[in-house]
């Protein structure tokens, strides 16, 4: 019996997408397989960490990756990575974050306001107070430049604010931002926790100058839900190591074990050998499910969008034809079993296939059809 039926838990379709909440994403065999066999020896941790971040860095494969950190999750990368620019290998400095109490300490970190998301209470963790800069439409170049000073440690980057990805509005694309700080003596941290899909971004933000770039593992590289990646130059990942367990730092109670470790670095092989496009054709047809199913129910209508690549099934509800509106739709869903979780925004509900197993689309499309007829009073069609 599966754990969680031990529990009395009920099977969760994941049509939201890698949500920390829901369990990021599924293990794939091979992550598994090296999890189980990393649990069957004892091993030097800070040698096992040096040896598979440099190798998780050949397999990336871009100059612009001298070397990689392994951390319990990227909320815990933008912690290590933010005490790796405050206190670097000094071992007393390390010792004493998250108090920044020496002579000529950097403790202020640039963060565009447009920006600030409930993570950025990661970077305050290592112990730097945040400066907050422009408005909604994010900061400009001139605007940054204006705030960094001999107190900035870094400053930061939401990795989806490129352009086709403007969640977080910025006045100044990545490039021009570590211009601006990279003049300034100043490194830049990207924020780049769920920004897999499209496989080009695991290199491309360090490729267009970032010092250090935090991912998740748990979430489109499919790893371990307790891991991440800070990717980076060679002095400050050895800084964010020194930063993190097994040491005595701020990063000892984001422990990442062994398996862990060895789980993601299986991940980013299975990541760096995929056949994406495939995956591409996969999320399409099932997409194509959902949407087929949907423009017969009335009062629906169904379009295909796209996030980050992903192809997505937007359904919007019109309350008056259908008898139902969306946010009951989605907690109907979610009721059942299995309980089948979406992203509702007004009368708009979105199926994401990202995380979607093979059947699981088939299964969206009769129980939306269900709930919608029982809401008109009328016999679901028979297939």
């Amino acid at each position: 019996m599966n754990p969680y039926e031990k529990l009395g838990l009920t099977r969760v379709i994941n049509a939201e997408g890698t949500k920390t909440v829901l369990g990021g994403s599924l293990m794939p065999p091979e992550v598994l397989a090296a999890m189980h066999g990393a649990a069957g020896w004892y091993v030097d941790l800070p040698v096992l960490h040096r040896a598979a971040g440099r190798r998780i860095a050949e397999l990336i494969g871009s100059p612009a990756i001298e070397d990689t950190a392994i951390v319990c999750g990227a909320a815990a990368g933008l912690a290590v990575a933010t005490a790796a620019c405050v206190a670097g290998t000094d071992s007393a400095r390390i010792r004493a974050l998250p108090h920044l109490d020496w002579p000529g300490a950097r403790d202020e970190v640039v963060i565009q306001k447009s920006h600030l998301t409930g993570f950025a209470q990661n970077y305050r963790n290592a112990g730097p107070r945040l400066v907050e800069i422009g408005g909604s439409g994010g900061a400009t170049g001139a605007e940054l430049a204006d705030a960094i000073g001999e107190r900035t440690a870094a400053v930061t980057f939401l990795g989806g604010e490129l352009p086709g990805h403007a969640r977080f509005p910025t006045g100044a694309g990545l490039a021009e931002v570590v211009e601006v700080a990279h003049a300034r003596g100043v490194p830049v941290i990207v924020d780049a926790a769920a920004e897999l899909p499209p496989a080009a971004h695991l290199r491309l933000f360090n490729e267009l100058g970032a010092d250090l770039v935090v991912f998740s593992g748990g979430k489109g590289l499919r790893g371990p839900q307790a891991s991440g990646l800070v990717l980076g130059r060679g002095e400050l990942i050895e800084a964010c190591r020194l930063n993190n367990n097994p040491h005595s730092s701020i990063g000892r109670p984001m422990k990442v074990g062994k398996e862990e470790i060895c789980g993601l670095l299986a991940a980013v092989e299975r990541y760096v050998a995929l056949d994406h496009n495939a995956e591409g054709r996969r999320w399409e047809g099932w997409t194509q499910t959902v949407l087929d199913l949907a423009a017969g129910l009335e009062g629906i209508r169904a379009e295909r969008t796209v996030a980050r690549t992903i192809p997505q099934a937007s359904l919007t509800v019109d309350a008056a034809r259908t008898g139902i509106d969306a946010a009951t739709v989605a907690a109907q869903l979610a009721a059942g079993d299995p309980s089948i979780r979406l992203s509702q925004s007004g009368d708009t509900l979105v199926i994401n296939p990202h995380n979607l197993e093979p059947g699981e689309a088939e299964e969206i499309a009769a129980r939306l059809s269900h709930v919608v007829h029982a809401a008109q009073r009328r016999p679901v069609p028979v297939a």
